[in-house]
């Protein structure tokens, strides 16, 4: 029996980023990126396009039977093979623009013999005004499936909101990882 790729687990923190640790952070995670043999990223956002709380939610025009079972018709959102490249991306956008991402997490692993060595990080993000520069208010949509879900796994609201670095962040950490491995 060949032995476990893992070897023997052992638990570490995830780090926590917020706006108070961000700078130290992504330097952090720059050298672990360049050093990571494979990474794994992750999103938790307030609600998807694609998959709505309850099919029970909408019109019985827009459900149907299906081996057994209710499946939703979600029509012209839903990417489909016929959309030309133009119409996929520009569902794709609405899906995004319509809800905010609130969690971005990212692990680099690095193999060590038997071992993988994983080094989480949590980013915590939040939509607000941190240039003081009077900025209408931040509005996005929620579904109240997701946030319960969100809630029921242990997400700190609190310090999402309070804590969580402006969402628009995100643009200038996934420009930082994407040079990570030209530098």
């Amino acid at each position: 029996m060949p032995p476990p790729l893992c070897g023997k687990l052992q638990r570490g923190a995830v780090k926590q980023v917020t706006k108070s640790n961000f700078r130290q952070a992504i330097e952090q995670l720059r050298d672990h990126v360049q050093d990571a043999d494979f990474i794994a990223v992750s999103t938790q956002k307030t609600g998807s396009a694609f998959f709505p709380s309850s099919a029970s939610s909408f019109p019985s025009s827009a459900r149907t039977k299906v081996g057994g079972s209710h499946a939703l018709h979600l029509g012209w959102r839903c990417v489909s093979p016929i959309d030309t490249p133009k119409m996929a991306y520009l569902k794709a956008k609405l899906a995004a623009e319509r809800f905010e991402l609130l969690q971005f997490a990212v692990c680099p692993f690095r193999l060590q013999g038997s071992k993988v060595i994983a080094h989480p990080y949590n980013f915590h993000l939040f939509p607000r005004d941190e240039l003081h520069l009077g900025m209408p208010s931040y509005s996005f949509s929620c579904q109240t499936s997701i946030i319960t879900s969100m809630a029921h796994e242990g997400f700190d609201f609190n310090v999402c909101i309070y804590d969580g670095k402006w969402g628009s962040h995100v643009v200038d950490m996934s420009t930082t990882l994407e040079n990570f491995k030209k530098d």
